[in-house]
């Protein structure tokens, strides 16, 4: 089950963080939806849906009021229908990635696309010459135009101490402050240290890190620290270099 925030239960006008959580889950090809505490709310059928990864909550239609993305469907809280891309009625307009551009749902002949508004294509149809960058409307919530991804390479192993390089591999600027921490073979941290200037996207910084390496240790961007300070990573898997290794540092 997943906790999102759909309706606004504390009054303020606004549906965020401060709201309680209702449940969301998919299970046997239906998405259903309960207040807490409460019986289901409601399930309807979402056969483009295969787990929990494909649902999401965005507002599309900027009303105020979250709809429930699953799979190629967006339905309503009371679970009707507010688009199909299996279906489409009429063209329909949406901020899909929450950039502050309306994106296009809309279908041409046997065509059916989900273009953003800067015009990529979203997703795509079978009918459509061009495919889509995503398989679902989930995706496209999950990986917006401002892609987070710290990424952490050039391990390298001295008498006194470990050299890493930060480097801002995505699409919005990073702050400094951020962690870079060694573990131990059974995963204690034995030291972290923190970045000391802001990157751009493309830019890099050499970290020192002060510390004696033995086989065994991991230098590692900790992904939790990242969503703590509010910045959802999804491309982990270049977070984690071995101190020494083919694939890590290396010793001069």
């Amino acid at each position: 089950m997943l906790g999102m925030h759909l309706r606004d239960t504390d009054h303020d006008g606004l549906v965020r963080s401060n709201d309680s959580l209702d449940l969301l889950w998919y299970y046997a090809g239906k998405v259903c939806v309960a207040k807490p505490g409460s019986d289901t709310s409601w399930c309807r059928s979402a056969p483009s849906v295969g787990s929990n990864s494909d649902l999401t909550v965005r507002d599309v239609d900027g009303d105020g009021v979250p709809e429930i993305l699953a799979g190629r469907e967006i339905f309503r809280q009371n679970g009707s229908v507010f688009y199909d891309l299996d279906h489409p009625g009429v063209t329909t307009l949406a901020d899909l990635d929450e950039d502050g551009f309306l994106d296009t749902l809309r279908i041409q002949g046997a065509c059916t696309q989900a273009i953003s508004g800067v015009g990529t294509i979203f997703w795509a149809s079978t009918g459509c010459t061009t495919a889509g960058t995503y398989q679902n409307l989930a995706g496209i919530s999950r990986h917006p135009m401002g892609c987070v991804d710290a990424s952490l390479s050039g391990v390298t192993v001295l008498a006194q101490g470990i050299q890493a390089r930060f480097a801002n591999a995505g699409t919005v600027e990073l702050p400094s402050g951020l962690p870079v921490r060694v573990l131990d073979a059974q995963g204690n941290e034995k030291v972290r240290v923190l970045t000391s200037s802001s990157l751009l996207p493309g830019q890099w910084v050499d970290v020192w890190i002060p510390t004696t390496a033995v086989a065994g240790d991991v230098v590692e961007i900790p992904t939790q620290s990242l969503r703590d300070l509010g910045y959802l990573e999804l491309q982990t898997t270049n977070n984690r270099r071995p101190a020494f290794g083919a694939a890590g540092g290396t010793q001069p």
